[in-house]
């Protein structure tokens, strides 16, 4: 039989796929994130449920009012990053990433099966939705 890791790469890949089952399987089991590796630059956000008006590493103001699920841009003309999209050059400094907790990451790689098992380090936010925040 066809390992779940491979039956998906199969299907990501077109390659007729054995079966079709339990999309969350070919992942590392466990906790309710079990396919999840936190990533520095998502753990950098700095901002917590109920706080209101903080920067995250990109200067983007961000809120996440208590009664929502996740944070929010709060993009105003005042504090936009991006004041001339076409000098957006100006305006974008890309944050250090040598220099953030990547040791944060460190622990959890080494428990996943990377044999058998996929690993997926999620993106909330789509590139068109970043822009936006920018802006």
């Amino acid at each position: 039989m066809t390992a779940s890791k491979e039956n998906f790469m199969k299907l990501l890949k077109n390659d007729h796929p054995t079966w079709l089952g339990d999309p969350w399987d070919c992942y590392n089991p466990g906790a309710m994130a079990r396919c999840f590796v936190t990533d520095a630059v998502t753990l950098m956000t700095g901002i917590q449920p109920g706080q209101v008006g903080v920067k995250n590493i990109w200067g983007v103001t961000m809120d996440w009012p208590a009664d929502h699920p996740g944070a929010i841009p709060h993009v105003t003309d005042e504090n936009k990053v991006i004041k001339d999209i076409t000098n957006w050059q100006e305006y974008v400094h890309f944050p250090d990433l040598d220099h953030l907790p990547w040791e944060i990451t460190d622990h959890m790689v080494p428990t996943i099966d990377r044999e058998n098992k996929l690993v997926m380090v999620p993106s909330f936010v789509g590139m068109f939705e970043f822009s936006h925040f920018l802006m």
